[in-house]
C-alpha cells in the first residue's frame, strides 16, 4: 500500500480479510485501498469493520475521520477524531488529535482552517 500499489495491495488485504474475517488489520488494509482508489463508501464500510473487530485502536478512527474529511463531512470527522483521541495510548499525538478536532469542528461551521 504504502509503495503505490493501491489495487495489489487491495487485493492482497481482500484475501486476508477473507481468510481472517476476525482480522482488524485486514480490514483496516482494506479500507485504505479503497481509500487511496477513491471509493471512499467502501473504505468507511470497512474501517468500521476493523473498529468493530478492535475498537481500541485509534488508527482505525483516524482512518475513518480522514475519510469522512475528503468526503466533507466535517461533523463526522470531528467525531471520529475525538474517538481516536479517547482510545489514544500515545501522549506524543495528544495534541495533533486536538488540532484535528478543532480544525473538523471549524470547518463544520463553515469556516476555514
Amino acid at each position: 500500500y504504502f509503495q503505490g500499489a493501491h489495487q495489489k495491495a487491495l487485493e492482497n488485504y481482500l484475501l486476508a480479510a477473507k481468510y481472517d474475517p476476525t482480522s482488524a488489520a485486514a480490514y483496516n488494509g482494506v479500507g485504505l485501498g479503497n481509500f487511496a482508489l477513491r471509493k471512499y463508501t467502501d473504505a468507511l464500510e470497512n474501517f468500521s469493520r476493523a473498529i468493530t473487530l478492535f475498537p481500541q485502536s485509534d488508527r482505525f478512527y483516524r482512518n475513518r475521520a480522514s475519510t469522512y474529511t475528503n468526503l466533507r463531512n466535517f461533523t463526522n470527522a470531528a467525531a471520529e477524531f475525538r474517538s481516536a483521541s479517547l482510545v489514544n495510548t500515545d501522549p506524543t499525538l495528544v495534541e495533533e488529535y486536538q488540532k484535528l478536532i478543532k480544525d473538523s469542528e471549524t470547518l463544520a461551521a463553515g469556516g476555514s482552517t
